[in-house]
């Protein structure tokens, strides 16, 4: 198994309470990352020069807020790509917990710096982001093509007239277009999902490892006391230190996204599933064209002509 490179992300911010959770991020996983020598960064905006200062930290000139995350992550990103010497990015914050060993051990198996794959821990699905499915912020894994693809798109999405401010719609959307025009493939046929823990338990306990220890990471973020996520992830990165259990299967298609409406099972309903037409509807009646030549229409018209085809074949 061929060894790949990654490199890590982690969004924060300029106040104390995300401060602190940096550091437990430092006590806890990235001590595993640091004796492995994968690099990782945190990023931050607020800044009026950009610079990586010598503790992990990349200073970037863009908002700092909630409203700022989608040209803070594209600037880190652009960042990561000048630094090159990795195949794979992992994009997530300072509130998740990160199984480096799972993690290193998933990408080995990957295909490399081309994968066309996202590996998201959960994916949803809004108005907002044009009803396109998005990773959530707390974890996903883009190749090196993928993340070109992302500071090659998100400047042009970003500009456009009352486009969501928000760096997971957009990193959605963004791949969207890398996938379709670029790779001239299906967006959800690339859409991957990863063993994860995505929300604090209600009742704020986590007592057996054993149930979590497949997860790649495990979001601790205490919404209703955001101060507890610094003595969560302690806690976690304990318990799972003291017992892991042997590898299983690392990613699978993503066969739900969560909408407005509820679950929707992707995999029951295939092709003609409610996602699958958000997502014809959004790129009705556009060319594709990917960069052999192709052209890639995802109208209803073409779907029917390219079934009718398949069954006269068969």
């Amino acid at each position: 198994m061929e060894k790949k490179k990654f490199i890590i992300l982690l969004m924060s911010c300029n106040q104390p309470l995300y401060l602190n959770e940096e550091q437990a991020c430092r006590d806890t996983f990235l001590k595993d990352a640091e004796g492995a020598d994968i690099p990782f960064y945190f990023y931050r905006g607020g800044e009026e020069h950009q610079y990586i200062d010598t503790d992990h930290v990349m200073h970037l000139s863009c908002p700092d807020g909630l409203g700022g995350t989608s040209e803070k992550t594209v600037l880190a990103m652009t960042a990561a790509l000048q630094l090159g010497g990795w195949d794979y990015l992992i994009k997530t914050n300072v509130s998740t917990w990160l199984n480096i060993e799972k993690i290193t051990d998933m990408i080995n198996g990957l295909e490399g710096k081309n994968d066309v794959n996202i590996y998201g821990a959960r994916y949803l699905i809004n108005t907002a982001s044009k009803n396109v499915p998005f990773p959530r912020g707390h974890f996903s894994i883009f190749s090196r093509s993928m993340v070109e693809g992302i500071v090659k798109w998100s400047p042009k999405l970003i500009a456009a007239k009352n486009f969501p401010k928000t760096d997971d719609t957009l990193i959605g959307l963004s791949c969207l277009y890398q996938i379709m025009k670029v790779n001239g493939e299906q967006y959800l046929d690339r859409i991957m999902e990863v063993p994860a823990v995505n929300s604090w338990p209600e009742d704020g306990r986590i007592e057996d490892a054993t149930e979590i220890s497949d997860a790649l990471c495990i979001r601790c973020k205490d919404e209703k006391t955001p101060e507890n996520t610094v003595d969560n992830m302690r806690k976690v990165h304990g318990m799972m230190r003291a017992e892991m259990r042997p590898d299983r299967r690392h990613y699978r298609p993503a066969k739900w996204f969560e909408t407005g409406f509820g679950i929707v099972d992707y995999k029951m309903y295939g092709t003609i599933s409610a996602i699958y037409k958000a997502v014809r509807k959004y790129t009705a009646n556009k060319d594709f064209k990917a960069e052999n030549g192709t052209v890639k229409r995802t109208d209803s018209e073409t779907k029917k002509n390219e079934l009718k085809k398949k069954n006269e074949l068969s």
